[in-house]
């Protein structure tokens, strides 16, 4: 499962200093100098994440279904024959984006799929709100 999600323990680069480690020594640096604290770091830190995590992105077997009308997280994903409501392609990789969040809620927000078949022929269709999902549309 291959996805960016981030959070206080992430990491930064190769350094093995998390992001909260990282917000721990600038703050302890900012009490001993004359540099403004930054005590609330840690709880912004919390809010940045989030924030980020909303707009991960998803791709390889990460959500992986065999009916494409369940591919609708914001990702990339692929298809092949036994795949339920895919284009007319046989196999083939599909973008999926949504207007707000990382998954199409059903409710709310609008699920966009466009898929490149193996053949060289291009796909789109989309879902609005609670509306089902559009027939396929070649593109080229």
């Amino acid at each position: 499962m291959n996805s960016l999600h981030i959070n206080e323990n992430t990491e930064i680069g190769n350094t093995g200093i998390t992001l909260k480690e990282l917000l721990n020594k600038l703050n302890d640096k900012a009490e001993n100098s004359a540099i403004t604290s930054i005590n609330n770091n840690i709880e912004n830190l919390t809010t940045i994440t989030n924030r980020l995590n909303t707009y991960r992105f998803y791709y390889g077997t990460e959500h992986s279904t065999d009916y494409c009308n369940e591919m609708i997280h914001n990702g990339v994903y692929w298809w092949g024959p036994e795949h339920a409501n895919r284009p007319g392609s046989q196999y083939g990789t599909m973008i999926v984006v949504n207007s707000t969040g990382i998954e199409y809620n059903k409710i709310n927000n609008w699920c966009n799929q466009l898929a490149f078949g193996t053949d060289g022929v291009i796909w789109f269709r989309q879902s609005i709100n609670a509306g089902p999902f559009g027939n396929w549309v070649r593109v080229n």
